[in-house]
């Protein structure tokens, strides 16, 4: 029943929510994805380019939330294909290393 309203729903916690109030849409859409990722696969690739547009904009809690959902929307294929979706997922962002968060604080 709500699946029609998924995709709407993702992007705008991808766009305007996750700029408006970083964690909770982040975190809920972790969930969203984690849940009915599969519902979500024909938008990976749209997801994966707003995801590497906000490396470095976002704080690394909001952006590992962000990278959590998109993982949640890969495993739900078959193994040759979620491969490729990690692959994609990986490749999608540019490394970037923040010095200013120590990486201790996050594990």
């Amino acid at each position: 029943l709500l699946r029609p309203a998924l995709v709407p729903t993702v992007q705008w916690l991808m766009g305007p929510a996750v700029r408006a109030a970083p964690v909770p849409a982040s975190v809920a859409m972790q969930e969203i994805c984690g849940y009915v990722g599969s519902c979500l696969v024909s938008h990976l690739p749209e997801f994966a380019k707003v995801v590497a547009g906000s490396v470095g904009e976002l704080a690394t809690p909001v952006d590992a939330a962000l990278h959590g959902a998109l993982c949640g929307i890969a495993r739900t294929l078959g193994t040759a294909e979620a491969a490729q979706a990690y692959i994609q997922v990986a490749t999608a962002v540019p490394p970037v290393l923040d010095t200013s968060h120590a990486v201790h604080r996050y594990c």
